[in-house]
């Protein structure tokens, strides 16, 4: 039987999932401009956030009702994934992208109904799911590369998309434009791969960086499970 505590946290996790789930719809509702930026990584990273909520919402449903079930280590990889990815488009907005858009004097992009859902409160609540969430199995370290494939598979996505002629909204100068690219960093056609020009390093640069970020996310959240894990086994004992 599962102690109070508990289940004082489960049911806390429950309330901020259904609640992520109900205001992510909502930027569709009141961004007008939403509907075109599902091509975008923050709003794929936002779906897969919810996916995996809703998936470990149910098996913390079934727990709670006292069904004999544990929570599959599978669950935990995804949302090591997905957790990862929803903290790279956390990192990458508020470091990388903020200061751009400010400097561009698109503050009002920053301070969006549907910018502060998705940049800001998901990835928050993500944190705080994979912090508090369940800890009953260790996870490998080996495991911490894993998250790079969601974020190999959004640059195929992006790769085959903007050959396909698909275009992104940007902004230069206080005006938007269409861009071939949904972020800066993967114009290659500007930055070109392993050079350096107009100002900026080449993509496969920018590429190795990510992946570093993400590896080191990773390992980051694998080792704060792994410590709570042990300290809940010790306090056992």
């Amino acid at each position: 039987m599962k102690s109070k505590r508990y289940k004082i946290k489960t049911i806390i996790m429950l309330v901020l999932r259904i609640l992520c789930v109900i205001l992510f719809p909502l930027s569709y509702v009141l961004d007008y401009d939403m509907a075109g930026k599902i091509t975008f990584f923050t709003v794929q990273s936002n779906i897969l956030v919810l996916i995996i909520m809703v998936g470990l919402s149910v098996y913390d449903i079934l727990i709670l009702c006292e069904k004999n079930i544990k929570m599959p280590k599978f669950m935990h990889i995804l949302k090591l994934v997905s957790t990862t990815s929803i903290t790279l488009t956390f990192v990458v907005f508020g470091i990388i992208l903020t200061p751009l858009l400010i400097r561009d004097g698109r503050s009002d992009v920053v301070l969006s109904y549907s910018s502060i859902v998705m940049h800001q409160f998901i990835p928050l609540v993500a944190l705080v799911d994979w912090i508090i969430g369940d800890n009953d199995n260790k996870i490998s370290y080996y495991f911490s590369p894993v998250p790079v494939s969601f974020a190999l598979y959004y640059f195929i996505f992006t790769m085959i998309a903007s050959n396909a002629g698909v275009t992104y909204p940007s902004y230069e100068n206080g005006h938007e434009v269409e861009a071939n690219f949904p972020y800066f960093f993967l114009n290659y056609e500007k930055y070109g791969w392993f050079e350096y020009k107009n100002g900026g390093i080449g993509v496969a640069y920018w590429l190795v960086i990510m992946a570093i970020i993400i590896i080191f996310t990773g390992f980051i959240l694998v080792l704060i499970k792994n410590l709570q894990h042990n300290y809940r086994i010790k306090n056992k004992n």
